[in-house]
């Protein structure tokens, strides 16, 4: 390694790996908007006491090497990404196991939002609404645990882990599921959310867990907001109208139950098929 690589490797703790297959899928290359050539890869490392390292490079993920990984690597400071904690936040001091889910930042945006607090100020808002949330719960929407605190910030919200997604679930497994069964779970977790007055704006086989028994579950509240309010995290391309994406709506919600119960229609008629 030169000396380039050396110098990043004093910014990263001595606890850190070797890049593996994981780290591998983690790497995202971004390209020109215009052209579609590539631009860079950028990729993130969750290192020990949830400190987070980010780097950028030319080089094309499919000719990274570890060295490469390792020399591009920074650390990030924590009130890049992570909001500070307050008193009215619950907080999490169990036990972490494989029952429960982290939700951290989203660190695909820090290429771009680096220094500027947006992906703390996201999660902080998520937090707040999940908490609201938590105050009035239901079935069909994810439960929540409380916030994982590390040096005095909150670096993930603690939640249920359920097996899969929705989209998992059609698209890997292709099992049928109770489709009237299914949309009314959603439409039950979207109907308690309006009466909070808040509106998902984000509804879409991604962010609907399954249970065993197929019970739908709501996950994914960093697009909730209460009504009317702007967005600074828009819908999943393709799953919202583009004149519906930058203001909390009920009417996103309804677009997104309406575009879910289609798909499942047109997956039904593949396991007619196949059970044929």
């Amino acid at each position: 390694m030169g000396s380039a690589s050396s110098d990043a490797q004093e910014n990263i703790d001595q606890k850190m790996p070797q890049m593996t297959n994981a780290d591998r899928k983690m790497l995202c290359e971004v390209t020109d908007v215009d052209t579609g050539n590539f631009k860079r890869t950028t990729f993130a490392y969750l290192g020990p006491e949830d400190v987070f390292y980010f780097g950028s490079t030319t080089i094309p993920k499919l000719k990274m090497k570890d060295e490469d990984f390792l020399a591009a690597l920074k650390k990030v400071p924590d009130a890049d990404i992570y909001p500070v904690r307050t008193e009215d936040v619950m907080v999490f001091y169990g036990d972490l196991d494989e029952k429960l889910y982290i939700k951290r930042p989203k660190m695909t945006w820090y290429d771009d939002l680096a220094g500027s607090g947006v992906i703390a100020q996201l999660l902080m808002d998520e937090i707040k609404v999940t908490e609201l949330i938590s105050k009035h719960p239901h079935p069909n929407l994810i439960k929540y645990h409380g916030c994982l605190v590390r040096r005095g910030y909150i670096v993930g919200i603690v939640l249920d882990e359920f097996g899969t997604t929705l989209e998992k679930h059609i698209n890997d497994k292709k099992q049928p599921v109770d489709i009237e069964r299914v949309m009314a779970g959603v439409e039950a977790g979207v109907r308690h959310l309006h009466s909070l007055g808040l509106a998902h704006n984000d509804i879409n086989p991604m962010n609907v867990l399954l249970d065993e028994e197929q019970r739908p579950i709501i996950i994914d509240f960093g697009s909730c907001k209460p009504f009317g309010e702007e967005l600074l995290s828009a819908g999943t391309p393709g799953w919202v109208k583009d004149e519906l994406c930058c203001t909390s709506l009920q009417a996103s919600d309804e677009y997104g139950i309406a575009k879910i119960h289609s798909w499942l229609e047109e997956h039904s008629e593949t396991w007619e098929h196949a059970s044929t």
